[in-house]
Parts: C-alpha cells; structure tokens; sequence
C-alpha cells in the first residue's frame, strides 16, 4: 500500500512538474527573463524544453539605455532554428517586429537599435532537427562626439567605427 502510495505521489508530482516546467518559455507571456541590460553588457541563454509538441521559446530583456542591440543564435549544425525580435508596444498584446533571422547556419545574428525602458521579446523557433541553441543579448554603448569645426563634424568619427548618424558612433566595450 505504502509503495503504490509513493509511486502515485512521485507519478503526479512529475506530471506538475513536467506541465508548469514545459509552459514556461513557450509563449510571449510566459518569456524567460533575461533581466535588464547595460551597455557593454551580454546575457546569455539556453532555450527551454522544445519538443515537437512546442517548437518555440521565447525570452525577453528590457535595456537600461538606448542602445544599440545584437542577438545572437548559436546552435549545432544539422538544426534548423530562426529567430525574430519584437517591441512590446506595451506589452505581448501588441508586438512591433523589429528584426528577423531565418537561416540554417549554425551562427547568426542580427542589430538594431533599442530604447530605454522598452521591454523586447525573442522568439526562437526550431523548424527541423533536435537539440537546444544558445541566444546571447549584447548592449554596445552609443558614443556622442563633439567637434567645432561644421566641415570636419561627419569626418571625425574614428576609424571602423558604425557611423549611426553625424557625430554618434558605437563602442562595444566587451572587446576593448
């Protein structure tokens, strides 16, 4: 009796876990937080538990600055995944895409500039193969640079620098 007790118990209390573990990371809603982002800094992620019943992860992260934004999918080879980049507008009921990624190769990624206080969502999706991918969110910092000459002014960015406008250049300082 004792026996068929604890097996019930150890049975139903996988089944919970099982359901409330699967339901996170599978809808806009329910995205992983990846917390809040300073420039300069990277957060990095594994997707959940994708199976063929859900084939989609999603994760969100809200930058401390406006800056200007990377993420990144890493995964095995053989494994097709893409992913897509959304503003809340202001919250999961109304999504404005903000950058996509659809390839197989086995790293990619895509930039796009972020602003202050926005919360961002990332949906990973897995269309053929097995297995996980790692995203990685990283902030560059936004450099404002000032001269006093007019006719030099768009000249005086340094060199392989992203030029974003006149005079604004970015700086990730996670290589420096």
């Amino acid at each position: 009796m004792e026996r068929l007790l604890f097996t019930t118990i150890l049975l139903f209390s996988f089944l919970l876990f099982n359901q409330v573990v699967v339901a996170q990371c599978t809808t806009c809603p329910t995205a992983k937080d990846l917390g809040s982002l300073n420039p300069g800094e990277t957060k990095t992620s594994t997707t959940c538990l994708l199976s063929p019943d859900s084939r989609e992860d999603w994760f969100k992260f809200k930058p401390n600055s406006n800056a200007y934004t990377t993420v990144t999918l890493t995964h095995d080879q053989g494994i097709d995944f893409d992913f897509y980049v959304y503003e809340a507008r202001p919250d999961c009921s109304s999504l404005m895409l903000r950058c996509i990624n659809i390839t197989v190769l086995p790293t990619t990624s895509c930039s796009f500039s972020t602003s202050s206080g926005k919360t961002y969502y990332v949906m990973v999706k897995q269309y053929t193969g097995s297995g996980n991918a790692q995203l990685k969110v990283s902030l560059a910092e936004v450099v404002t640079t000032t001269t006093t000459s007019p006719t030099t002014q768009c000249s005086s960015c340094p060199a392989n620098a992203c030029e974003i406008s006149c005079g604004q250049t970015l700086r990730d300082r996670s290589t420096s």
